[in-house]
């Protein structure tokens, strides 16, 4: 079998110089791009492998912590040719680090992992925060961008197509993650079902901006074409999210055919991307862009279609998907060749007795065919309380059986057997994958209807209700435990989370406000999301079963239906920042000027915890703003300022106060050492070592970062005046 690491070698051998990844640091096609061949990337891999080697065994664990790189792609390979088991995941946020790094050590207990790769800017700024928690900071890190050790130290061992090739966390809630074992034949089936189904040429070119932590950004946006030996040009997240054209210039610059995306991101682009953007753009190359990785919404792809058919996309490019980490990624996909998606009309009454019936009308439910499973993957649709196989167009749980189908749960064998080894009634010795979604098969196309296990898939996240639950039981004292129901609300083409909690009524108050407020914000800042309907009803209202369970689905009828006597309510505006009137900037360098602007683009968007009155020096999060409107914000002010501002903005300057004075060149001292870490200083000094380090001149007696933040405020700054000099005329490092 040709693994990822053999189509590397043929590729490295036969085109060493053509080119296999181009990353866009910014997301702009005119600014600062990076471009590898295959034969350069091989060697880079290597010196990763051989790196890893010297402190390492097969099968040993490294977490792989990167801001989506192309750093990261280059580590994943080098625990490829290694044969460490690579364990994926983010840096934690330095703004919500008590929320985000027990996760983190959470992962890295379950794995057993050894080891951190990462660039050595990420070190600097994630190492101290690490070092917080004891089951991080006995780890090594491997800054991968400055490894010694040459790719003729890599001594070639046999993986077996059987190994681990990675661990995928994405299953299990916050306090237990889990990990599905992917193996390298995984990835194979995957890799040469996704060449199959969209008939990949050797002019084929991807255009990814996924986050390459997520199975779809992993595999599909970078794994694919380099087993396959297209080429590939891809973006950080934050890039897109800041400013949405990007990923449609990078199509049309660098000719991209492929591409991929959750429903949510075409939603954005429809709100974000204006009418004088389109000029310029030429999307008519397009073959598919997959839609997948969160539900597909009709309505998206009409007005999706409708729009940006004026600049070449063609409908029959749309393809949905589905697929989980659990199957390494892919169960269905559409495919350009057969047409635009299909659409059945059902009646929705019969759906909600588990048939598939056609009708027309305005009552009709919608679904949306995902196309056929792919390669050798077979689907059963089965009862999820009998275990029977359904009859044709039946409503059930999809089992999923093939190649593709990862090896478990990563040391948790008992779900491992529950969830990789289930069997059908009366069909025992087959064993299946239950996914926990439901749907039904017509005309060889899946149809995915909804979920049997109780989750909310947030743009793309995986979120548990029983962790939003116990967060908002902790939230406030007129919460009454374990009385709390959590669910996904579907709202301008998205999910949204929705909440249902039975109260004290003693201990409200006669004003709700301070109660639903703290709900918001805690959510927020727990989970990074906004609540979108939050609802409080009286004692003994909320549904459970005779155990005392939350019959969430029941509660969620009742409410819809008007049964549910309701004491207070909350509900959030969609987002249309893109139909209303544009916010302005009476004076970019005032800082008072820029104070009111900031504080005006926060209204705007109507966040959880934004009180009456300007809260100047509150934090963005106690504010409400998560990490999504936090780059899509940074994005708008750059657009109103006419600069060029770095997706991070918000996180680096973390209150509205701060913000203002750091566009309006007022910061101080204080300021550059604040809740960031100092992070102006930190990047000047990082910038200077690299650029010290690659000229082999000396980097071990650099002053410290408060030498330069005050160097940076105009003060002496003892000692960075001559490290600069080092190196050359101090304009090149302003910036």
């Amino acid at each position: 079998m040709k693994l990822l690491t053999h189509a590397l070698n043929d590729h490295a051998l036969q085109r060493s110089d053509a080119l296999a990844l181009r990353f866009l640091e910014t997301g702009d096609v005119d600014g600062p791009v990076v471009e590898i061949g295959f034969g350069a990337f091989r060697e880079r891999a290597l010196r990763v492998a051989a790196s890893l080697q010297q402190t390492l065994e097969p099968g040993e664990r490294a977490l792989l912590l990167y801001d989506g790189s192309m750093e990261f792609i280059v580590g994943l390979m080098g625990c490829f040719y290694s044969g460490v088991v690579a364990v994926p995941t983010y840096p934690p946020d330095p703004g919500r680090v008590h929320r985000t790094l027990p996760r983190l050590e959470a992962i890295a207990s379950d794995a057993g992992a050894k080891t951190i790769l990462t660039t050595h800017d990420i070190l600097d700024a994630a190492e101290p925060l690490c070092a917080q928690a004891e089951g991080l900071r006995g780890l090594r890190w491997l800054a991968t961008d400055r490894v010694r050790a040459a790719a003729e130290d890599f001594v070639s061992h046999g993986v077996n197509p059987e190994d681990v090739a990675y661990l995928q966390y994405t299953s299990g809630s916050t306090g237990t993650p889990k990990g599905v074992m992917v193996s390298h034949r995984n990835l194979v089936h995957t890799c040469e079902d996704f060449l199959e189904r969209w008939s990949y040429e050797a002019n084929t070119h991807q255009v990814s901006w996924l986050p390459s932590f997520h199975d779809l950004g992993l595999i599909w946006g970078l794994l694919v074409p380099l087993y396959g030996g297209q080429s590939c040009t891809f973006m950080r997240p934050v890039a897109f999210l800041q400013k949405p054209v990007r990923w449609f210039e990078a199509i049309t610059r660098y000719g991209g055919s492929l591409s991929a995306a959750p429903n949510f991101a075409f939603e954005l682009c429809l709100r974000k991307i204006p009418n004088e953007a389109l000029t310029g753009l030429d999307l008519s190359g397009v073959r598919a862009i997959m839609n997948a990785a969160e539900p597909i919404r009709l309505t998206t792809l009409e007005r999706f279609v409708a729009r940006f058919s004026e600049v070449g996309f063609h409908a029959e490019a749309m393809c949905p998907g589905y697929g989980l980490a659990e199957a390494t990624l892919p169960v269905a996909l559409s495919c350009f060749e057969t047409g635009p998606s299909t659409v059945l009309r059902i009646s929705a009454d019969a759906l909600e007795q588990d048939r598939v019936v056609l009708e027309e009308g305005p009552e009709a439910a919608v679904a949306i065919g995902c196309g056929p499973p792919t390669g050798a993957t077979r689907i059963a649709i089965v009862d999820e309380e009998s275990l029977e196989r359904l009859p044709p167009e039946g409503v059930g749980e999809i089992w999923v059986q093939g190649p593709v189908v990862a090896g478990g749960y990563w040391q948790r064998p008992e779900e491992t057997v529950s969830t990789f080894q289930a069997m059908i009634t009366g069909e025992e010795g087959t064993t299946w994958l239950r996914t926990g979604d439901l749907g039904f098969v017509h005309g060889g196309e899946v149809f995915i209807t909804g979920r049997a296990k109780d989750l909310l898939i947030i743009r793309g996240r995986n979120l548990y209700p029983q962790d939003i639950e116990e967060e908002v039981e902790a939230a406030h004292p007129a919460v009454r435990p374990g009385c709390v129901a959590a669910w996904a609300v579907e709202a301008g083409g998205e999910e949204h989370v929705g909440i249902v909690l039975e109260v004290n009524p003693r201990k409200v108050g006669d004003d709700p406000e301070e109660l639903l407020r703290a709900i918001r914000v805690a959510v927020a800042e727990a989970f990074d999301v906004q609540v979108f309907d939050l609802v409080c009803i009286g004692p003994r209202a909320i549904y459970k079963t005779s155990s005392g369970k939350i019959q969430r689905r029941r509660t969620q009828s009742a409410l819809r239906k008007g049964e549910l006597e309701v004491l207070a309510r909350w509900t959030a505006p969609l987002d249309e920042t893109s139909e209303l009137e544009p916010v302005r900037c009476a004076d970019a360098s005032s800082g008072a000027a820029l104070e009111a602007f900031i504080w005006e683009l926060l209204r705007a968007r109507s966040l959880p915890g934004l009180p009456k009155e300007p809260a100047l020096e509150t934090p963005f999060r106690e504010l409400g703003l998560n990490s999504v409107t936090a780059v899509e914000m940074s994005g708008q002010i750059a657009e109103v300022l006419g600069r060029s501002l770095a997706p991070t903005l918000l996180f680096e300057h973390p209150t509205p106060a701060a913000l203002a004075a750091h566009l309006a060149g007022d910061e101080t001292l204080s300021d550059l050492l604040g809740d960031q870490g100092g992070l102006r200083a930190r990047r000047l000094r990082s910038a200077l070592r690299n650029a010290l380090s690659s000229s082999g001149l000396a980097v071990d007696d650099l002053p410290d970062e408060a030498s330069f933040a005050a160097f940076l405020e105009g003060g002496s700054g003892p000692g960075v005046a001559s490290a600069l000099n080092r190196r050359g005329p101090y304009e090149g490092f302003k910036q």
